[in-house]
């Protein structure tokens, strides 16, 4: 579910000031006591060695709970600069065959490599890959067909688009089910709208000839990369040829690759969302004090704030500037 993470916030107990990595976390001094942590949550769990299992909404809280005993992260005042949210869901056959008849995603600059796609766009990165290709992927995960589908939040504006329904400010809303159930619904939108050509010889043959032409052209990336070419004249081609792409498709094929991952990925997220189980877990972090020390807030009032974490936020677009909690609030 939730896996790599960018923060930056200031830890008061960890006691170095050289940069470390804690079990797939990596931690490194900005400023005296400021720290940025990135990394992966899920590796954490697995003591940093992969993230090729599931990462339950459970396993989140007692990671959490560790690093808030540990470093003295509080997620509840811990702002998110970035996050992936994805899923590994299993296969019954190799997923090579699915990023073979992924075309293209919208407007995004396309890494292909093997066994792996990444569509980097302004605000969100959407990735696809073979899990059990992937090197570092152990036993018994690299002899099983995992699929690997995970959307990266590149920026903390994607939050502030208009089209935009939700906004993710700090580490815990990552907790909040009807935040989990809307970056699922993100997950779903953007595989939906990948161009899927799943064709056999047979139904290949049955195209007319100018369906042959027409087939061509949509299986070649390099087709879509020019349509995505913002011009006014690109702009009314490519709705229409999106259009007719997916009457082929319909028409001719009778591939339901789409749709069964679709189903899978909504399976596995409710799955992880294992509510009655992470309810009994104890947050640490819900243990708060306050500052003795009121001159640190400008209006002079006690608030209840975790002593071990001073909250920061990087300013849009400033990133030489720091505001500490009395700011925030």
């Amino acid at each position: 579910m939730i896996d790599g993470i960018t923060l930056l916030l200031a830890v008061l107990n960890i006691g170095t000031q050289e940069p470390e990595n804690i079990k797939g976390l990596y931690l490194k001094l900005i400023r005296e006591n400021f720290y940025k942590i990135r990394g992966s949550l899920h590796k954490y769990k697995n003591n940093g060695l992969h993230n090729a299992d599931d990462f339950y909404m459970s396993n989140l809280i007692n990671v959490l709970n560790q690093l808030y005993n540990g470093i003295g992260l509080n997620p509840e005042i811990t702002p998110l600069n970035a996050f992936e949210f994805g899923v590994n869901i299993k296969l019954s056959f190799d997923p090579d065959i699915v990023l073979d008849h992924i075309i293209w995603f919208k407007d995004a600059k396309v890494t292909r490599e093997a066994n792996y796609l990444k569509f980097k766009q302004q605000y969100t990165t959407l990735k696809i890959y073979n899990k059990s290709k992937q090197s570092g992927t152990p036993e018994p995960y690299k002899s099983e067909y995992i699929l690997r589908i995970e959307i990266r939040i590149n920026k903390r504006e994607f939050f502030k688009l208009k089209s935009t329904k939700f906004y993710c400010k700090v580490l815990s809303d990552l907790l909040n089910i009807t935040v989990l159930e809307q970056l699922e619904q993100l997950l779903i939108d953007a595989f939906n709208k990948c161009i899927i050509i799943d064709f056999t010889e047979k139904e290949i043959s049955l195209l007319s000839e100018k369906d042959r032409d027409k087939f061509k052209d949509y299986k070649n990336p390099l087709y879509w990369k020019e349509l995505y070419k913002e011009t006014k004249e690109n702009r009314n081609k490519r709705k229409r040829e999106l259009d007719r792409c997916n009457k082929l498709i319909n028409k001719y094929s009778k591939s339901t690759i789409k749709n069964e991952i679709i189903n899978l990925i909504r399976e596995k997220c409710k799955k992880l969302r294992d509510i009655e189980k992470s309810n009994m877990i104890e947050k640490k972090w819900y243990e708060l004090t306050t500052f003795q020390n009121v001159s640190q807030l400008k209006d002079g009032t006690n608030y209840p704030v975790d002593k071990k974490v001073i909250c920061t936020i990087i300013e849009p677009n400033k990133h030489d500037c720091i505001k500490t909690l009395s700011n925030l609030w």
